[in-house]
């Protein structure tokens, strides 16, 4: 929390200032401080290590985490009698509703050929 004078900015604020005067440092500036240096210096020393840890740790367990979900719902998938899953089953059916539609439209268009013969 800013005591007295000194205002709450994105500059580091120290409170202890107040007491004194004010101090702001602004870490982003070279001529207060070397942070910018020192953290340009630990990306680039580091970045092929946090891509690493980022591929090896986080990216694996989330496909472990998949891979498990994913055979749990197989592991799910109830057989029919007939050694179909539910979705082969309801996959069939479409198939079959399709099948019955093409037949009834080849008969429409039958009829509507007949009728204009005439």
């Amino acid at each position: 929390v800013p005591m007295g004078c000194c205002r709450r900015s994105v500059e580091s604020l120290y409170e202890w200032a107040c007491s004194v005067h004010c101090a702001v440092l602004v870490v982003e500036n070279s001529e207060h401080c070397d942070f910018t240096k020192l953290r340009n210096m630990l990306i680039r020393t580091h970045m092929q290590d946090l891509k690493d840890v980022t591929q090896d740790s986080h990216y694996e367990s989330f496909r472990l985490t998949r891979l498990r979900k994913a055979s749990a719902t197989r592991e799910q998938e109830v057989l029919s009698p007939d050694g179909m899953s539910d979705a082969d089953r309801k996959l069939a059916e479409k198939e079959a509703e399709l099948e019955k539609m093409r037949k009834m439209m080849a008969m429409m268009q039958q009829q509507l050929q007949q009728q204009h013969q005439v």
